[in-house]
């Protein structure tokens, strides 16, 4: 089930009829499993002509199916399956998950054979296929050998790299425009879609181009420093995230940065371009070079999801914002902990540092934008009361932007925090933010699909469009 955190009950259906993730902070409920034991029982047997292949045919069912329980934090009766290396160790019964070779004497096997719905694993979920057993049964039976690349990186990020569905070449209803960016040196922004991303020109709201094979939903969305790359974060809920890595220019791709069992948030290109940082759903952070792809540093600190990152402008510490109720400031090059704001109360939608690194500004469901100092974690102001959630924050040129539940987009002085004014009318919540000083844009993305554009000159709105292929044309 998909439960929505902030907006209660509300999804927004795809072009396809299903049912999707809308915000940025809502909830994918996991797999409930239980204890990790069972009895032997016997399953069909299904022929497979081709040798099985761990982190092609197993690894992903593990992923998805059982580390919700089972994971680096959640390991019901001492089992593990987040590494290779886990996979192999007895729990607290003292029986190996995995003997190769011997299916038959393989924990793991039995749990997800039996046929005993109170013994069969996932507990309370549903139960593997045929074809999925088989593949577990298969690969144990032919010594339970590792292909991937390290027994001790998580599984999760090791997976295979998958290609995505077509997007519809005409959209039935709009989709929430949780993500976009605004390309450097052009009037075009890019925004999230149904597995695409939209290129649209913001002055006249036509559409410029598409760019197929990204994760179903994308919830983070930046171009390089030189606008060369456009790092692209997002997924589908309970099921499979990432983190890709495109050419801006025609939008191939160059590089899988990560891989998750659940959505991935935010990313964020470091200042100089050198390395880049992305938020995940299973409370981590993500620090990878992006010459080469390689992880550099991963900080496990928050206790529930990373909602949004950003960096100083410096390069050399990272704020983030979790659905824990707090954000927090690190040191980036040894991922320590720098400090903790937790007056909120609340979940923590989106932080943003001001360009001399003196304010750190968190948004978050107590309806609240707030000031604080990131050497000690203290709240220095807090911003007017907004008349809903606050959720989106953006610093550029010495401005603060932010959108809450209210339908306003708001601009502020990042010196002395002094609202400069109001962008209203929109038709429902504006969920994103990209702003362009040198086009001198502001671009909010809504809730109902609709982008609004205003001049940074003197606020008056550009255009107003529907971010959806083929209702654009008929949008009023």
């Amino acid at each position: 089930m998909i439960q929505v955190n902030c907006r209660q009950g509300v999804l927004a259906s795809c072009p396809e009829g299903d049912q999707i993730l809308v915000a940025r902070n809502f909830l994918p409920q996991g797999f409930m499993v239980a204890s990790l034991f069972a009895v032997l029982c016997a399953v069909p047997v299904v022929c497979r002509s081709e040798e099985v292949s761990f982190i092609r045919d197993v690894a992903p069912v593990l992923v998805q199916q059982c580390q919700a329980c089972h994971g680096s934090k959640e390991a019901e009766s001492d089992y593990r399956l987040h590494t290779f290396e886990d996979l192999l160790k007895p729990g607290d019964y003292g029986e190996a998950p995995i003997v190769a070779g011997k299916p038959a004497e393989s924990l793991l096997f039995r749990l997800i054979s039996s046929d005993d719905d109170a013994e069969r694993m996932p507990k309370d979920g549903t139960p593997l296929t045929v074809e999925q057993i088989e593949a577990v049964r298969q690969w144990i039976a032919q010594g339970a050998p590792f292909d991937s690349r390290s027994e001790s990186e998580p599984l999760d990020q090791q997976l295979p790299r998958r290609d995505y569905p077509q997007p519809p070449e005409v959209y039935s209803a709009a989709v929430p425009i949780t993500a976009m960016a605004i390309r450097p040196q052009t009037d075009q922004v890019y925004v999230g879609g149904f597995y695409e991303l939209t290129v649209w020109n913001m002055s006249t709201g036509q559409l410029v181009s598409r760019i197929n094979n990204v994760a179903e939903r994308t919830y983070g969305l930046t171009f390089s420093p030189d606008g060369s790359l456009l790092a692209v974060a997002g997924g589908a809920p309970g099921t499979v995230g990432e983190a890709r890595l495109l050419r801006a220019e025609d939008g191939t791709e160059v590089a899988i940065l990560t891989t998750s069992s659940d959505v991935v948030f935010d990313i964020a290109f470091r200042p100089d371009g050198q390395e880049i940082a992305i938020a995940l759903a299973d409370g981590t952070i993500r620090i990878f070079e992006v010459s080469g792809g390689q992880l550099k540093l991963s900080i496990e600190n928050h206790g529930d999801w990373v909602t949004a990152i950003a960096w100083s402008c410096d390069g050399q510490r990272l704020a983030s914002a979790s659905r824990d109720k707090t954000a927090k400031f690190f040191d980036a090059n040894s991922g320590g902990l720098l400090a903790t704001f937790s007056a909120h109360g609340q979940p923590v939608h989106d932080v943003a540092v001001s360009a001399d690194g003196k304010q750190v500004f968190s948004s978050g469901a107590d309806h609240r934008v707030r000031a604080w100092n990131p050497e000690d974690g203290k709240q220095i102001a807090e911003l007017a009361k907004y008349g809903g959630e606050a959720f989106k924050l953006l610093v550029a040129g010495g401005q603060l932007f932010s959108t809450s539940a209210d339908r306003i987009a708001r601009q502020h002085q990042v010196e002395d925090r002094k609202e400069v004014r109001q962008f209203s009318g929109h038709t429902d919540w504006p969920i994103s933010l990209a702003a362009s000083v040198e086009a001198k844009r502001l671009c909010a993305g809504c809730f109902d699909g609709r982008i609004g554009v205003w001049s940074l000159e003197d606020g008056s709105q550009v255009s107003s469009f529907i971010a959806a292929p083929g209702l654009a044309a008929s949008d009023p």
